[in-house]
């Protein structure tokens, strides 16, 4: 089993707590920031989604799920197949100031309520 430092485990938690995500998206979620490169991106090729789905112990269509439900709701970006970007709004630990600005300006977050405005949709957007 990998080690996950616990702040990223409860920050993990917190996040998809809000949105009201199973705890397999709080695991990928987890795993992700953990293992994204200074620039809050993630590759997950063939061989690398292999190993993840062993570190995780799920299968294929839990973790597709997963991403997809962390895609929509704004959390990550997926500009390219197996390729993520971490919303640069919610995680900018691992870079540069000036680097997150250049990424904010990128990704977009579209938020749409219904007509009580009390339940909202949050999409995200990697903009190029």
């Amino acid at each position: 089993m990998r080690y996950e430092p616990k702040v990223i485990k409860l920050y993990a938690k917190h996040i998809t707590g809000i949105f009201d995500m199973p705890r397999s998206v709080q695991k990928v979620l987890g795993y992700i920031i953990n293992d994204m490169n200074d620039s809050n991106e993630m590759t997950i090729a063939s061989g690398g989604k292999t190993k993840m789905l062993e570190d995780l112990v799920m299968k294929p269509q839990t973790l597709n799920n997963a991403l997809h439900q962390l895609v929509m709701a704004g959390i990550l970006g997926n500009p390219y197949k197996g390729f993520y970007i971490a919303n640069p709004d919610i995680f900018t630990y691992k870079k540069q100031w000036g680097e997150t600005m250049n990424q904010q300006k990128k990704f977009k977050a579209e938020i749409t309520y219904d007509s009580n405005g009390k339940n909202f949709k949050i999409k995200g957007v990697w903009d190029d």
